[in-house]
């Protein structure tokens, strides 16, 4: 049983097509195989975690309860016919950026990978193992976040990939930036976590 061990998700990316900034239901393109993904580790034991960065909210695109919304319809989606919240144990978004246009979200929180702290608000309300768990994510923020929080951390290489670090005050080593693992379709996520079928 794994069930102290969780995968985290980035959402951009990972889930659904990086449409930079994406504001209505109708703008998100989902990634192939993400349900059976998300399904297969499940079963497999482990908890299924959300962390996604939401820039959309600091730049008054969507209000944080709009874009909570439509992270909602977009698990809901992903996830159909169960629910997102029934498939997803915890879900994360940080609305928080350093250059934030909106007052009350200017900030370099914790929360915002490349820092860990939504993983490790993860193991407080859960009660996760990071050193079992992973985090898969396309940007090397993603990647950052998940070996300062002690995760394996997997890079799914996308365009966005070799983009450059989003801002941030952290102090960051080229040890920090290394993922474990390197795929080129989220369904070889399973091999790496060993849930290959």
């Amino acid at each position: 049983m794994r069930n102290n061990a969780a995968v985290f998700f980035d959402r951009d990316g990972v889930l659904i097509e990086d449409t930079h900034l994406p504001s209505h239901i109708g703008d998100i393109k989902y990634i192939d195989g993400a349900a059976r993904v998300l399904t297969t580790l499940k079963r497999r034991g482990f908890k299924i975690i959300l962390v996604t960065n939401q820039t959309v909210v600091s730049r008054g695109i969507l209000s944080l309860e709009a874009a909570m919304d439509l992270n909602s319809q977009i698990l809901d989606n992903i996830c159909s016919p169960q629910k997102g919240d029934e498939l997803f144990d915890g879900i994360y978004l940080c609305p928080f950026h350093p250059n934030a246009q909106i007052d009350e979200f200017r900030l370099d929180s914790p929360l915002r990978k490349p820092r860990p702290g939504m993983l490790f608000k993860a193991q407080q309300d859960l009660g996760i193992e990071l050193t079992r768990s992973y985090l898969v994510g396309d940007r090397i923020s993603d990647i950052i976040a998940g070996n300062l929080a002690g995760c394996k951390t997997v890079w799914l290489k996308t365009a966005k990939a070799n983009e450059a670090l989003i801002k941030t005050e952290l102090e960051i080593d080229e040890a920090d930036k290394k993922p474990d693992f390197e795929i080129n379709q989220l369904e070889d996520l399973l091999a790496c976590v060993g849930c290959g079928e």
